[in-house]
C-alpha cells in the first residue's frame, strides 16, 4: 500500500466515522500465522467484514495490514509482523465519505482503515459501505451534469420541489430572457440605413446567432458537467483551456463561412464581414458561457437555471453588435 493520503472533498455524503464498523479482525505483531487464520475461524461470524487483518499494538496503533488471502497463503509459522505491509492508506473519522470512495478505488482496496491523530485504528470503512458511495456519487453526479442541483430551504430538491417553486425559480430569468430579445431587435433597428443598403446582411443574422447560441450551449454544458464532477477542477485552468479552444473553433468556423459564403454569393466584403463576426462572437459567447455559471455560482444561483436563458442573450446580443459594427465598418471603408 502507499502512504498515507491528506482529506480532501466535500462532505455533501458525510463522513467517514457514520460508515465505519468496529468489528474487524485484528492480530498483534507477535502473533504467527497459524493464530492469526484461528482467529479468523472463530470469529468470522462476530466480525463485519474479514478482508483484512489488521496489526495493532496493544493501546491500539495501527502498525500495519495483511489480506485474508496472504493469511493462508504464508507459512503457519512465520510472524505476522514478516509480512504484513507497512505503508498505509487510512483516513480520519471526520474524512468526507466521497474521498473514502476515492481512495478504494485509485489503491484498490476493499475496506479503508479509520485511524485518529495518534495513529489508533478505530475502524473501518467496509467494501459495502464503499459499494454504497460510489453509487450515491454515480446518482449525484449524473443528476448534477444533468443540470439538476438542491434547492436549499424549504423546497427540499429539485426532483421533489413543487411545480410552482419551480416556476419560481425559472420564470424570471426566461422573461429577462424575453427582454433581451427586445434589446437585440432595437439594436438591429438601428442598422436599418446599413440593412435598406446592403439587404443580404439580414439574411446572416440567424446563421451568426445560431452558431453563438450552439457554441455558448456547448460549453456551457461542459462547464456545468466538468465542474460537478472533477475534484481537482480549478476555474482558471479551465478558462484558459476554453480560450484557446475557442480561439481555434472560432477560426474554423469562420474560415468555412466566409469560403462557403464566397463560393455561393461571390460578394468578398460579406464573406470578411461574416469571417469576422464568427470568429470574434464565437470567442465572446463561448468565454461567456462559461464566467457567467461561475460567478452565479458563487452566488449561490444555480447555473442550469440562470445558464441557458442569460447566457444565450448575452450570447445573440453581442453576436448581434459585433456583426453590425464590423459591417458598418467594412462597407464605410469600401465607400
Amino acid at each position: 500500500m502507499a502512504a498515507n493520503e491528506p482529506n480532501k472533498g466535500s462532505t455533501y455524503l458525510g463522513v467517514a466515522e457514520e460508515l465505519m464498523t468496529e468489528s474487524i479482525p485484528t492480530v498483534r505483531p507477535s502473533a504467527t500465522i497459524a493464530e492469526a487464520e484461528s482467529f479468523l475461524l472463530k470469529n468470522t461470524a462476530k466480525l463485519e467484514t474479514i478482508n483484512y487483518i489488521y496489526v495493532t499494538e496493544e493501546n491500539g496503533r495501527l502498525l500495519g495490514v495483511l489480506s485474508v488471502k496472504e493469511v493462508f497463503r504464508a507459512p503457519k509459522t512465520k510472524l505476522v509482523s514478516e509480512i504484513m505491509a507497512k505503508d498505509l492508506i487510512t483516513a480520519k473519522p471526520q474524512t468526507p465519505v466521497n474521498r473514502i470512495a476515492m481512495l478504494a478505488l485509485n489503491h484498490r482496496l476493499k475496506d479503508i482503515p479509520i485511524v485518529d491523530g495518534d495513529g489508533n485504528l478505530k475502524g473501518v470503512v467496509p467494501y459495502d459501505a464503499i459499494l454504497s458511495i460510489f453509487h450515491e456519487e454515480h446518482v449525484g453526479d449524473a443528476l448534477r451534469s444533468a443540470g439538476i442541483h438542491h434547492i436549499r430551504g424549504a423546497f427540499g430538491t429539485m426532483v421533489h420541489a413543487s411545480v410552482f417553486s419551480l416556476v419560481k425559480k425559472r420564470i424570471p430569468w426566461l422573461l429577462a430572457g424575453l427582454g433581451g430579445s427586445a434589446v437585440a431587435a432595437i439594436i438591429i433597428g438601428s442598422f436599418e440605413n446599413l440593412l435598406a443598403e446592403q439587404i443580404i446582411l439580414a439574411a446572416f443574422i440567424p446563421a451568426i446567432t445560431y452558431l453563438s447560441d450552439a457554441v455558448g450551449t456547448q460549453s456551457e454544458t461542459l462547464f456545468i458537467r466538468t465542474a460537478a464532477i472533477e475534484r481537482d477542477f480549478r476555474f482558471a485552468a479551465y478558462l484558459l483551456k476554453d480560450i484557446l479552444t475557442g480561439v481555434v473553433i472560432s477560426f474554423v468556423l469562420a474560415v468555412v463561412m466566409a469560403i462557403i459564403t464566397l463560393a455561393i454569393w461571390q460578394t468578398p466584403e460579406v464573406s470578411i464581414i461574416l469571417a469576422l463576426s464568427i470568429f470574434l462572437s464565437v470567442q465572446l459567447s463561448m468565454f461567456t458561457a462559461v464566467v457567467l455559471p461561475w460567478a452565479f455560482s458563487k452566488f449561490r444561483v444555480d447555473p442550469a437555471v440562470v445558464g441557458g436563458p442569460l447566457d444565450t442573450i448575452v450570447s445573440d446580443v453581442v453576436s448581434i453588435v459585433v456583426y453590425f459594427t464590423f459591417a458598418n465598418i467594412i462597407f464605410k471603408w469600401l465607400a
